[in-house]
């Protein structure tokens, strides 16, 4: 009990974990990181700056209640879900979605690959390696309609050791 666990230990168990799916996946955000396009990112954060201005503006001397937000962005730790649809050709905006219906491959033919990939991000984020945040919307709320995910500490970690050819070889499922 006095000898603490390191993150080798952490990363052995988390390994041990995970199947080919999960690494596919790991593989495609360690892709996607290293060169996907932050169209969304970037405009969420140019929308962000314009909403901070405007709540600093106060012509009228009235005092502005200000409210926070739970509304992260960690630089290259967070990737917005468009984004990584985008990167690789997913059709559907919501995960959930990926779960619930088969999706069309390039062929025409109806496949679950896709469902492999949402599956593998739930337990993802299960064994801590990422985290997701989800788009909040009047009515029910899916926790798989996901806005972002982010890289956890131990996420950094793990993906140190995910090889890239895979994707960088066109071979992901």
């Amino acid at each position: 009990m006095n000898q603490e666990n390191t993150i080798h230990e952490e990363i052995c168990e988390i390994l041990s974990q995970l199947n080919k799916n999960d690494l596919i996946v790991l593989s495609m955000i360690n892709f996607y990181r290293k060169n996907g396009e932050n169209k969304y990112y970037y405009e969420h954060i140019e929308k962000n700056k314009e909403n901070e201005q405007k709540n600093n503006l106060s012509s009228l001397n009235i005092k502005l209640i200000k409210f926070t937000d739970r509304d992260n962005i960690y630089k290259t730790d967070t990737i917005f879900w468009k984004d990584f649809t985008e990167q690789f050709s997913v059709s559907t905006i919501e995960m959930g979605q990926m779960l619930l219906s088969e999706g069309i491959d390039e062929n025409g033919n109806f496949t679950m690959q896709w469902a492999f990939l949402a599956r593998a991000f739930i337990k993802l984020e299960r064994l801590g390696l990422i985290q997701m945040d989800i788009q909040n919307t009047l009515g029910t709320i899916n926790f798989l309609n996901v806005d972002r995910f982010h890289i956890t500490l131990f996420g950094h970690n793990l993906l140190y050791y995910v090889d890239l050819n895979d994707i960088e070889n066109g071979y992901m499922f």
